[in-house]
C-alpha cells in the first residue's frame, strides 16, 4: 500500500511574501526556489488572513504582482480563537520579559500557526518567540541589490515550528491563577 503521508501546512509570513513580490529578482528567484523545495518536501504553503491585509496594505507600484501571489496560496481566517490566543501570547511574551520588534500582526499569525499546528516560513525569528516557536531549519540568501552591485546582501530564512505543548502548558496555567479564589 502506498499511501503519501498527509502534507503539512506552512504559513508564509507578511515578509516572505514582500520577499517573493519585490525586487531584486535574485531575492525574489531564490525565495520561489525555497517555496518549491519546501513544497517537495510535502509542505503546503498558505497565509493567514492577516498576513493578506498587511500585503495589501504595504502594496504601491507592485500591486497586480503582488495580488497574483496572493492568489496563489490558500488563506486560514482569523477565527474568535486566533484572535483570543493572540491576545494569550502577548501576556505571555510580556510575563516572560520576552521583547522584540513584533507587532499585532505577528500575534495573529503565531495564534493562526499555534492552532493549525503549522510551520512558519518566516525572515525574522525574532516576531515568533522561542520558547513558543522552535527552529526548524534556516535558509541562506544571497543577493544584490541592484544588478550592477558589487556589494551582496545576505538575508535569512527560518522554518519554525509552534511548541503545542509549551503553549498549552502556559494556558492551563493562566487559567488556573485566573480560577483562584481571592486571598489564595
Amino acid at each position: 500500500m502506498n499511501t503519501k503521508p498527509r502534507k503539512r501546512t506552512l504559513i508564509l509570513d507578511t515578509n516572505i511574501i514582500s520577499y517573493a513580490g519585490n525586487k531584486p529578482s535574485e531575492r525574489q528567484d531564490q525565495v520561489i526556489k525555497i517555496f518549491k523545495d519546501l513544497r517537495n518536501d510535502n509542505f503546503d504553503p498558505t497565509i493567514a488572513e492577516f498576513t493578506r491585509f498587511e500585503i495589501l496594505k504595504q502594496a504601491k507600484d507592485n500591486e497586480d504582482q503582488l495580488l497574483l501571489i496572493l492568489k496563489l496560496f490558500g488563506v486560514i481566517t482569523i477565527s474568535p480563537e486566533v484572535a483570543g490566543l493572540a491576545g494569550l501570547l502577548h501576556g505571555f511574551y510580556k510575563k516572560h520579559k520576552i521583547t522584540g520588534n513584533f507587532d499585532d500582526g505577528d500575534l495573529f499569525i503565531a495564534s493562526t500557526s499555534i492552532l493549525t499546528n503549522s510551520y512558519i516560513l518566516t525572515g525574522d525569528k525574532y516576531h515568533f518567540c522561542h520558547p513558543y516557536f522552535e527552529e526548524v531549519n534556516f535558509y541562506t540568501i544571497t543577493y544584490r541589490e541592484h544588478k550592477n552591485s558589487t556589494r551582496s546582501n545576505v538575508l535569512g530564512i527560518y522554518l519554525l515550528k509552534p511548541n503545542i505543548e509549551m503553549v498549552k502548558q502556559e494556558i492551563k496555567e493562566f487559567y488556573k491563577v485566573k480560577s483562584k479564589p481571592k486571598g489564595q
